[in-house]
């Protein structure tokens, strides 16, 4: 189903409703699409009624992986499930679908640019969480990054034959921004975009624990690397507060640093860590590395005694030097 047809409701702009007249405003600045560096502690929150009359800021910070979260209302219809799609392109490409590109945007750590949400009992705002991922870009000088989100319902199509953007070029702004207007599964969001503190390095690496509902522990090891004055962070969007971890830069103190969080998830929860490194006065050797790491909470285990690196799991291949 296209996205005019979604049962999904995605916003131009605040206090725009469905089936109500245009609000005015700028169409690029959708109150649905929230980029932000680092995970929501709850995104749950992003979903009430109350935070839904909010505009959340359009900053992406280059260099880095950022977290995209989408929301939208649901409207009357055969069911309360949704697929939510999001592209990015330069504005000065804007005109042209083709160039609409899902390139450097991921789920739970895989490429992919669109996310199944479901709706329930008392439900009416969905999000996706967990959120997108998106390793920001520089723009050119005098561009920015444009966001655009669909929204598309059941029978789903497949994402490696189809996608729901138009196939002809607009052939003005104006008409552009009646497209996104007229269609009610559509958001547009332009994005300021800033150099910020830029890391060395990061990477991301899914994390999924099937039936296991045991908190656990999740976090890096470092080995070998340098002590003076290097920073790592850890960022693992969750389910809710609990499942969440949003660290800022943390100090490695040294040579073998551990530094891991306890969370909790529900049972078949998926998410991705992903692990940001700024490099200090001593660029690291060769063999130097900081690992994504995991460990469930054993039985009779205190929760406030992280494991040692000899206890840990690695996660994915870790960022490495040499």
């Amino acid at each position: 189903m296209s996205a005019d047809g979604s049962t999904l409701f995605l916003r131009d702009a605040r206090g725009q409703v469905p089936g109500g007249d245009d609000p005015g405003g700028a169409w690029t600045a959708s109150p649905d699409i929230a980029p932000m560096p680092t995970p929501m502690t709850d995104p749950g929150q992003f979903a009430t009624s109350d935070s839904y009359d909010t505009q959340p800021g359009a900053t992406l910070q280059v260099g880095r992986t950022n977290f995209v979260y989408v929301r939208g209302l649901y409207t009357p219809g055969p069911t309360g499930q949704a697929r939510v799609w999001l592209f990015h392109v330069a504005s000065e490409l804007a005109l042209w679908p083709e160039t609409w590109s899902g390139d450097g945007i991921a789920v739970n750590g895989s490429p992919q640019n669109w996310i199944d949400v479901n709706g329930g009992p008392g439900r009416s705002i969905a999000v996706t969480n967990p959120p997108f991922t998106f390793q920001v870009p520089t723009p050119e000088p005098g561009q920015s990054i444009q966001l655009i989100a669909f929204a598309e319902s059941p029978p789903y199509h497949d994402p490696s034959q189809w996608k729901p953007t138009p196939t002809d070029p607009f052939p003005t702004n104006d008409a552009l921004a009646g497209y996104v207007r007229d269609h009610h599964g559509i958001a547009w969001l332009g994005t300021v975009e800033e150099a910020g503190d830029a890391p060395t390095a990061d990477i991301t690496e899914p994390v999924a624990i099937g039936s296991d509902t045991r908190p656990f522990w999740i976090g890096f090891v470092c080995e070998n690397m340098p002590a003076n004055g290097g920073r790592a962070a850890v960022a693992l969007p969750g389910p809710d507060e609990a499942g969440t971890v949003s660290s800022p830069p943390l100090d490695i103190t040294s040579p073998d640093s551990v530094r891991m969080f306890l969370v909790t998830w529900p049972a078949g929860y998926e998410s991705a860590v992903t692990i940001t490194y700024w490099m200090g006065d001593t660029a690291p050797t060769v063999g130097a590395m900081i690992q994504p790491s995991i460990r469930p909470l054993g039985a009779g285990e205190s929760p406030d005694v992280p494991p040692d690196a000899s206890q840990v799991t690695p996660i994915g291949r870790g960022i490495g030097f040499g």
